[in-house]
């Protein structure tokens, strides 16, 4: 694909990625030259901001998932999952046209022929928060795998009583005590961060015909620290 693309392309191969510790498609487009990955998960091509860069699986177009960035995050894709991962660097007729600093188009592996098992595990140590008591915000069980259940919810008399109108001091009390008691962050020993990942293919006879099958998935976690850093929401300045 390399060379004979009329443009400037970078892939990386199922093989090369074999080779490498990498667990997802953000990490081996990290190996790539002129392609930066911040935040273990955005990529950026030639210094470019992500919102710049589309992405495509199979050649289909990949929403973003992100609520506030137009930019898909490549680490939902396991390295057992993936045959190549090509990077267009240059606009070609056949990209979308709101190409506007490269595109990443990343293509699945085909079922095996014969059962094969990969996986892998990594740890990883981060000397701000390894030793140290974090803040960390309570939870109500499930958010490790993101599902925390109907549990953070707003409850049913707030979410009835609108914006308060009409209802006296009692009825507020009632829906204050409603919520759940968590408007303090807690503290706790911070965790190592850890990923883990696993694949398994291959083809198995059903009704005298041959059933391909290609499952893969990855778990990682991570703690950071942000120090010194602000948050200000602007408001409407004073009348004039």
């Amino acid at each position: 694909d390399q060379r004979t693309a009329t443009g400037i392309v970078n892939s990386v191969t199922a093989e090369q990625i074999s080779k490498s510790p990498d667990a997802n498609a953000a990490q081996a487009l990290g190996r790539v030259s002129g392609v930066s990955v911040m935040d273990n998960k955005f990529v950026v091509v030639r210094g470019v901001p992500e919102r710049y860069t589309t992405t495509s699986l199979n050649g289909a177009r990949v929403p973003s998932p992100e609520p506030e960035r137009k930019v898909v995050p490549l680490d939902l894709f396991p390295a057992g999952l993936i045959q190549t991962v090509t990077t267009s660097k240059t606009f070609t007729p056949d990209l979308s046209g709101d190409f506007a600093g490269a595109h990443v188009d990343i293509r699945t592996k085909e079922f095996p022929a014969e059962r094969q098992v990969t996986y892998g595990f990594s740890m990883g140590y981060a000397d701000a928060t390894m030793g140290h008591r974090i803040s960390f915000a309570p939870g109500v069980g499930g958010e490790q795998f993101a599902f925390a259940g109907g549990s953070r919810d707003i409850p049913a008399v707030a979410e009835a009583a609108g914006d308060l109108s009409g209802t006296n001091t009692a009825q507020r009390n009632q829906i204050i005590n409603s919520f759940r008691n968590v408007w303090r962050a807690g503290s706790r020993e911070a965790r190592p961060n850890m990923s883990a990942r696993m694949s398994i293919g291959g083809s198995t006879p059903f009704l005298g015909k041959s059933l391909g099958y290609l499952a893969s998935g990855s778990y990682s976690y991570a703690q950071a620290v942000q120090e010194h850093g602000v948050r200000a929401l602007a408001g409407p300045g004073p009348p004039t």
